[in-house]
């Protein structure tokens, strides 16, 4: 009987996992959402777009205007709300892994600028899809430096292909 009742719950278990794989996992993931107040759009633009150039988030979304609520309101929560709800800043929720999350900040607090502090929430997910943890750490992965040749000089290495002399006034006043 406890044979039995242990196939058919490993038979429903692979069910539901064949139909919802794309949405469920278990165990530490390694990955983490990171939420970060922008002062206004286009410092906004300017911490995503060097978030990406630097390979420091696979997803991200920009949110303006929002509203943000609580259900039970505190003194915390009206200071947060606060924060939270000024026209002209911008929501924005970033996901990578763990490992490249200080280097996040230290991009997106510089790309914030410095004169304003830039709110920052980081929360490690807990749950998500097998394909969606492996799809967000090969996005996030630390680009290698050693074939960059963007920073070279292209004529280092190269010398001039003819020599010419070039006559100076001097030459043509001795004769």
């Amino acid at each position: 009987m406890a044979a039995r009742h242990a196939k058919e719950m490993a038979e429903r278990k692979a069910q539901f996992e064949k139909v919802f794989r794309n949405i469920w996992g278990v165990g530490a993931t390694g990955v983490s959402q990171i939420q970060m107040i922008a002062k206004d759009d286009e410092t906004s633009k300017n911490v995503i777009s060097n978030v990406f150039s630097d390979t420091l988030a696979a997803d991200v979304y920009a949110h303006q205007k929002y509203i943000r609520t609580f259900k039970n309101e505190t003194q915390l929560n009206k200071l947060i709300s606060d924060l939270h709800n000024k026209e002209d800043r911008v929501l924005i929720e970033a996901v990578t892994q763990d490992d490249r999350v200080a280097e996040l900040i230290e991009v997106a607090i510089k790309a914030n600028g410095d004169d304003e502090m830039m709110p920052i929430l980081v929360t490690p997910l807990a749950q998500a899809s097998k394909e969606y943890l492996a799809w967000v750490k090969e996005q996030t992965l630390e680009m290698d430096q050693s074939e960059a040749h963007y920073d070279d000089d292209p004529f280092a290495n190269h010398k001039p292909v003819a020599d010419e002399a070039v006559a100076k006034m001097k030459d043509f006043q001795s004769k």
